[in-house]
């Protein structure tokens, strides 16, 4: 089953769908009371407003505009120094009124916008990524749409006003996530070597991935996740004369767990666990497929 609806591939969609879910954080932020900002999120440590002011600062770092300096406390959920380094835009907005972050987001992001779709700009044109480091525009699209649609649904969460969940950022989002399935199950959620997997999203972005466990090779002896069918593989033969389909042995454990788009997103982010979570096993084993979603959550 490819996903559905498709992610953008070109860079006229990547910026689009960027666009729209930054333009979504914004119209959140908009009229909201300090109570409403004050609330907390899914992500530990962080309020409504600090997600907003988390987007501002990457954004403004991107743009390259000038960039705060203030000590960053030893807060608890600060575990590294990644972890450090997002939470010095942060901390920075941390005594400034809300509707000033939000204003100041909007000014941001008008800027970012108009740079990431600069004529003459293509999919693997060199630009400067987070830190500085070099990356390409259509890769770094793709991971700001996909950070800040987490930020989004984050404080979506929070407020109690979910949306956006078939939007072309989520599609982005479940695209990359289902990349790391396979080795999830391998090498994570300890699944038998010879059974397999499949893992359906019930929408409202659909995706289908059907995973078996192999012995792995001699360069690396761990057990590699083998997809049968499914994710992006399935997306690149829609339409086509292949198929990347490949047989399931009816003699081995299959386990199916389905779940939703918005409780896929909330395990892949990590934001919330398998108990905090909505799914169903279709078959097989449940002791499985509690590992398998246990074993989602990865770094977009």
């Amino acid at each position: 089953m490819p996903i559905h609806p498709a992610p953008p591939t070109d860079l006229p969609g990547l910026v689009t769908a960027f666009a729209h879910t930054a333009q979504a954080v914004t119209d959140l932020g908009r009229g909201l009371t300090d109570e409403q900002l004050a609330l907390p999120t899914d992500c530990p440590g962080w309020t409504v407003k600090d997600h907003i002011s988390h987007v501002v600062a990457l954004e403004s770092h991107l743009e390259g505009l000038p960039e705060p300096h203030v000590e960053v406390p030893d807060h608890d959920h600060i575990r590294n120094d990644l972890g450090r380094f997002m939470e010095v835009g942060v901390e920075a907005r941390r005594s400034r009124a809300g509707v000033d972050v939000v204003r100041e987001l909007e000014y941001v992001l008008s800027r970012r916008i108009a740079t990431v779709g600069s004529p003459g700009l293509e999919l693997d044109s060199i630009v400067a990524g987070m830190r500085d480091e070099p990356t390409t525009v259509g890769e770094l699209l793709r991971m700001r749409t996909m950070d800040i649609w987490v930020h989004e649904q984050d404080i979506r969460a929070a407020l109690d006003e979910p949306g956006n969940l078939d939007s072309p950022a989520a599609a982005v989002f479940v695209a990359r996530a289902v990349r790391t399935v396979p080795q999830a199950i391998a090498r994570r959620a300890e699944v038998p070597v010879g059974d397999t997997v499949i893992l359906e999203l019930t929408g409202p972005v659909t995706a289908r991935i059907g995973v078996r466990v192999e012995d792995g090779t001699a360069e690396d002896p761990r057990p590699r996740g083998v997809v049968l069918f499914g994710g992006e593989g399935d997306q690149q033969a829609a339409g086509s004369t292949t198929t990347t389909m490949r047989a399931i042995d009816p003699s081995t454990q299959i386990t199916t767990a389905k779940l939703s788009t918005s409780a896929f997103e909330r395990l892949a982010a990590g934001r919330r666990t398998v108990d905090q979570v909505t799914y169903t096993v279709g078959g097989g084993d449940e002791a499985v497929a509690r590992r398998v979603l246990a074993s989602l959550s990865f770094t977009p």
